[in-house]
């Protein structure tokens, strides 16, 4: 007797990516600085939330992308947890390369506040490698929705 058996393809969630960061500065300090990120890490502030110290950023482009949330925790006066997690626009992970995409997103937001904290009045460097990011990121989508 043949049986025939179809081959399910189940797909995997994948967690949000999240990164946390102790910080020897005290909230209002950072809460100072939020509204220049999106100058250095070329995303959109969409969302501000300043009395549950939530900010969300986004970095997608026609509806593919990432949001990224900023949840600031003040730990004492001169100390403050940078909470940061990524999640898709639309629906969840399912692929190692979106997460690797998310993952430079949260890297560009950690380095934008890095840079804003040694120096608040900082410039936006000149000829930024944003552009460079958006053709990595174009071309790593394009090549895994090729080979889906």
């Amino acid at each position: 007797m043949v049986t025939n058996y179809k081959l399910i393809k189940f797909k995997i969630m994948i967690q949000n990516p999240t990164k946390t960061i102790k910080i020897d500065k005290s909230i209002n300090d950072i809460k100072s600085i939020i509204k220049r990120i999106p100058e250095f890490s070329k995303s959109k502030l969409t969302n501000e939330d300043g009395i549950l110290n939530e900010y969300e950023f986004d970095f997608s482009t026609l509806m593919v992308g990432n949001i990224i949330t900023l949840s600031l925790n003040e730990i004492n006066d001169n100390k403050t947890e940078i909470k940061l997690e990524a999640r898709r626009v639309m629906g969840a992970y399912d692929q190692e390369i979106e997460v690797t995409t998310a993952n430079l997103d949260l890297k560009s937001i950690s380095v934008a506040i890095s840079t804003l904290i040694k120096n608040p009045n900082a410039d936006v460097p000149k000829g930024c490698a944003a552009p460079a990011a958006v053709i990595l990121i174009f071309i790593t989508l394009s090549l895994s929705l090729f080979f889906i």
